[in-house]
């Protein structure tokens, strides 16, 4: 329980960061309405290379897509992360800057991630390796492929888990930042996981109090327009007003999730690197936490 009461206290700190810079959240806003551009502009080719005639008359309703779909699938995926990693890497430069003292500006943390662009896309490049053959067992293996893959994201994703920090401070490439990274996970690995739950599970419990909106509304649109007297305006205006509610409610928490989660993903790399607490966060509960690792 100590443990993850510890993952909790690291999680309202880093709130405190965000607190204290408000603009960190436009960072995920931005990158937010590019991931949507980019998947609306990568559909229809996407779409266009898969064999829709072969549907349903080979494997058991499986299709073997032709190379022509794993090139575009590979396409959208390098874009996407490039441009994912870019505004996460310019929201690290930001929080980093933000532990040494400084003042960090949104041009700030675009200057610095423009500088390891080509870093940046190097990773990309990586990345959308690995999610091409995830992808590719799972098209081609089925239920043993899920499990495959879903063993392989475990991995990767604690693997990578400090990569864009790394990115940022260090300035390397792509492979030394991932092999850099696991060298910090090794060491950090149960704080970084355990804050990262207590975080999920913040973050579950208030999804749930957003949802709630949606769950009362949808009922009172069906029973607005299902009376038998005709529409009524007032319990459908109610309807409307509770969806939307939580619509947006449910943006706004999952934009402030993300950044509260990069912001203590730097905090965590800048204790692993420099031993001290950044501003903001607690020296006394990060040595505790790190102490109760290695003691393991």
């Amino acid at each position: 329980m100590g443990t993850f009461s510890n993952g909790f206290g690291l999680m309202r700190q880093s709130w405190r960061v965000l607190r204290a810079d408000k603009e960190l959240v436009l960072f995920p806003i931005m990158s937010g309405i590019a991931g949507v551009v980019i998947l609306c502009s990568f559909a229809l080719p996407v779409a266009l290379t898969i064999p829709w005639g072969e549907l349903g008359q080979k494997n058991g309703g499986h299709i073997r897509m032709n190379v022509f779909y794993y090139l575009a699938i590979f396409s959208f995926y390098l874009v996407n992360f490039t441009v994912m990693h870019f505004f996460n890497s310019a929201l690290a430069a930001c929080v980093l800057e933000r532990f040494r003292g400084g003042n960090p500006t949104l041009a700030f943390g675009f200057k610095t991630a423009t500088t390891r662009l080509p870093h940046i896309v190097g990773w990309a490049v990586l990345s959308a390796t690995v999610g091409l053959i995830i992808k590719g067992i799972q098209e081609r293996v089925g239920l043993i492929g899920n499990i495959i893959t879903a063993m392989i994201g475990i991995v990767w994703a604690i693997a990578s888990y400090f990569v864009v920090p790394v990115l940022v401070a260090e300035n390397i490439g792509p492979i030394d930042a991932l092999k850099r990274s696991g060298q910090l996970m090794s060491k950090t690995w149960g704080v970084s996981l355990v804050s990262n739950m207590g975080m999920g599970l913040v973050g579950f419990g208030l999804g749930v109090l957003v949802i709630l909106p949606l769950l009362a509304g949808i009922p009172l649109c069906i029973a607005a327009t299902t009376e038998s007297s005709g529409i009524n305006g007032v319990m459908l205006g109610g309807g409307i007003a509770c969806i939307v509610l939580s619509i947006i409610g449910m943006l706004m928490l999952a934009l402030v999730m993300t950044t509260l989660k990069a912001i203590l993903n730097t905090a965590l790399y800048h204790f692993a690197v420099q031993g001290t607490a950044p501003a903001g966060f607690d020296d006394a509960m990060l040595r505790q936490a790190f102490r109760t690792k290695k003691k393991k």
